[in-house]
């Protein structure tokens, strides 16, 4: 429980690394003082790994986004919270450029291949979701990711290019 406020400075800490140096000898050496700070730090790991020196979407450059998530089912309840918490930010955002298209797919209309295979012809940039592990699962069994996707939630011993995941423990 004392962990927790260390756990939240040191993701705002590495948040503030990786939007001042995006790239570079800069970011390695941001990065390298970071992991002396926060030594136990659960980003450790990704820091070792090299992981934000090779990854990265950038954002700032994507204009279509699909956010894979159920209409209906056990999750949507879940999904509708998503959904909210996700509009609510996007409608927050400046708008001094131009915001991305959001694209919505109902994940229990169709198989995950269906799905992305829509979400890259109608051009998205970024896929976000899906929720359930088994369709995380069966999306990166189904192909190879040409479009970035960001899972909404965690599946042991799951690697694969272009599959990032943002879960929280639910513990």
């Amino acid at each position: 429980q004392t962990q927790t406020p260390i756990i939240y400075s040191g993701w705002l800490a590495l948040e503030q690394v990786r939007r001042s140096f995006p790239s570079g000898e800069q970011q390695q050496q941001a990065l390298n003082e970071w992991a002396d700070q926060y030594p136990r730090h659960p980003a450790q790991p990704l820091i070792a790994s090299g992981y934000f020196l090779v990854s990265g979407i950038k954002l700032g450059n994507v204009r279509d986004i699909a956010l894979f998530l159920p209409g209906s089912g056990p999750y949507s309840l879940h999904a509708n919270a998503l959904k909210s918490g996700f509009m609510a930010a996007y409608e927050r955002q400046s708008v001094d450029g131009a915001r991305p298209n959001i694209h919505f797919y109902d994940t229990q209309q169709s198989s995950m291949s269906v799905l992305y295979d829509r979400a890259v012809a109608d051009g998205v940039q970024l896929v976000v979701g899906p929720l359930n592990k088994k369709y995380i699962q069966e999306l990166a069994d189904s192909r190879e990711l040409i479009v970035p996707v960001m899972a909404l939630n965690y599946v042991e011993g799951l690697a694969k290019t272009n599959l990032y995941r943002f879960a929280l423990s639910p513990i």
